[in-house]
This record gives structure tokens, C-alpha cells and sequence, in this order.
């Protein structure tokens, strides 16, 4: 069985646009799209520091599903990898 696997790599918004919605436009457009084609698992990693994206992405239904030590560099931080079934 071949499972369809979808990797989100970058979502930003600039900072004057962060609430506008865009953000909420663009998820909804990628799940979407995720649907038409099927796809069985979203994954995707955040800096475990970054609150406000794990709350856009906890809202969407993303749930925390591992821990990537030291995957950010510049300043060096681990990501928390999340998962959505679709």
C-alpha cells in the first residue's frame, strides 16, 4: 500500500499582513487542494519557540507528532514535526 504524503516546507505571511486571514486562505487552500489529490498525511516542522505558528497550525487540526533535535540553525533550536490526516 502506497500512502500519499503531503510535506508543507513554508507558509509566511509578512508581519503587517500577520491576522488579515491570508494565512487562514492559504491552509484552507492547501487542504484543499491535499483533498482533490488525495493526499493521507500533512507533515510539517516548527520551531518549537514559535507559539503563534503552533497555534495557526493546532487550529487547522495539526497535532504534535515528534521532536527534530537541533533541526534549526541560526539561532540552533529543535522543531516539533506535526501531523494532520486528511
Amino acid at each position: 500500500i502506497i500512502e500519499k504524503l503531503l510535506e508543507i516546507h513554508h507558509i509566511t505571511v509578512k508581519v503587517k499582513y500577520h491576522l488579515s486571514g491570508i494565512g487562514s486562505t492559504l491552509m484552507r487552500f492547501i487542504l484543499k487542494k491535499a483533498k482533490q489529490e488525495e493526499v493521507e498525511q500533512i507533515y510539517l516542522e516548527v520551531r518549537k519557540s514559535n507559539k503563534n505558528a503552533i497555534g495557526f497550525y493546532q487550529k487547522f487540526g495539526f497535532t504534535e507528532g515528534g521532536l527534530r533535535k537541533t533541526y534549526y540553525q541560526n539561532p540552533a533550536e529543535d522543531a516539533l514535526v506535526f501531523k494532520k490526516s486528511i
